[in-house]
């Protein structure tokens, strides 16, 4: 029974720790994944994921007023391209990510002419559009939605009502008017002070295109992970047994029975 015990513990101890340093290493699919099962499979730890379709990839491009070309020193779009760069770099060699479609919306603010916002809007999408199939074919490999909006008044207002800007209740209740889209425009405009901070901190942040990346179905992922036992221990040489002078015949209760070796005898 010791011999079992001992055989079954070594065996259990040996694939806890396999387990245990590959789920250090868990190759989990990421954010939006749920482990399914998890077995051991010769060498292998075979764990099995659903993938979700959480949508959560997404990238913001900021365009200055007017412009319809991408400026990288502009806002953060330096570091923004970066990581847009480094992720649909990697898509040909990610087998982990379904993509169902790219969505390109290029926006602007609501300040200004409505055709020419419009306009605005379109080219910045476009723009970003040429940039990622010039350095990447992505309409070739995914095909890209391409979306053109203006933002609204609505949307100014969020931004002031949760701001410091100046005269905020003035403001508000321009914006909250029945007043046209033009006619709200050219009240804010007279007010200098509340035009400047809405020109410098909230209309710019309208002007820009976001990016998309919408995954397919939920999908079932298979994660193989080679498991490194480890090297047993070379299993040390019995020491030789002694000999003994004694034996004993009888432990009854009354006491231990010992047979002596006779005289002169050779051990």
């Amino acid at each position: 029974m010791k011999t079992l015990l001992t055989t079954f513990a070594l065996g259990c101890a040996l694939s806890c720790a396999a387990a245990g340093e590959a789920r250090a290493a868990d190759p989990s699919p990421g954010i939006g994944s749920v482990l399914l099962t998890e077995a051991v499979e010769g060498n292998q730890l075979v764990r099995k994921y659903l993938v979700r379709n959480t949508g959560d990839e997404g990238y913001v491009l900021f365009y200055r007023i007017d412009a319809t070309q991408l400026a990288s020193d502009y806002a953060d779009n330096g570091l923004d391209l970066s990581d847009l760069d480094a992720f649909v770099g990697s898509l040909p060699n990610d087998e982990l990510r379904s993509i169902r479609r790219i969505v390109v919306t290029g926006y602007a603010s609501p300040d200004g002419p409505q055709r020419l916002n419009e306009q605005l809007a379109r080219e910045r999408a476009e723009d970003v559009v040429a940039y990622l199939d010039n350095k990447y074919e992505l309409s070739d490999a995914y095909g890209i939605a391409v979306e053109a909006r203006i933002a609204s008044w609505d949307d100014v207002r969020e931004v002031v009502a949760a701001s410091d800007t100046p005269q905020r209740e003035a403001v508000l209740r321009v914006l909250d008017s029945d007043r046209s889209d033009a006619a709200k425009q050219a009240a804010l405009r007279r007010q200098a002070a509340v035009w400047r901070f809405l020109s410098s901190d909230v209309l710019p942040a309208l002007r820009r295109v976001d990016l998309r990346i919408d995954y397919g179905q939920d999908r079932i992922v298979e994660v193989r992970t080679r498991i490194a036992r480890p090297t047993p221990r070379p299993t040390p040489a019995p020491e030789p047994r002694k000999r003994c002078c004694c034996a004993v015949v009888d432990d009854g209760s009354t006491g231990l029975l010992v047979e002596m070796p006779e005289p002169g005898a050779d051990f």
